[in-house]
């Protein structure tokens, strides 16, 4: 069974996050109301990264952060996007994402 995971590189701002829950949680809900099998795999937390071939597809999270700080867990998504580029599988990123993706696999984006 292929799974849609969603990476979470962020967090809300507190006050946000207190009266609507946090980035990985709106889409999670909106995507079990799709019947959708769901996995979130916290990156900020040094979740273990699935395999890539256990993926139908990717969403990864908006964060605070910005691409240039680099930080570790950024540079080592980096490194993880560009083996998931090398299969094909459709990956959205929000926001931070956005830049990262398109910068290291040169992506056609979207501004949806």
């Amino acid at each position: 069974m292929k799974y849609l995971y969603i990476l979470k590189v962020g967090e809300t701002f507190p006050s946000a996050q207190e009266k609507f829950s946090d980035f990985d949680t709106w889409i999670f809900r909106f995507l079990k109301s799709k019947n959708a099998k769901v996995k979130v795999i916290d990156i900020l937390k040094d979740e273990k990264l699935p395999s890539i071939n256990s993926a139908k597809r990717w969403i990864i999270t908006g964060s605070h952060n910005i691409v240039t700080d680099e930080l570790p867990w950024s540079v080592k998504l980096e490194k993880y996007i560009k083996k998931i580029s090398k299969i094909h599988t459709p990956l959205l990123g929000i926001c931070y994402e956005k830049s990262r993706d398109s910068i290291l696999i040169n992506y056609n984006l979207r501004y949806i």
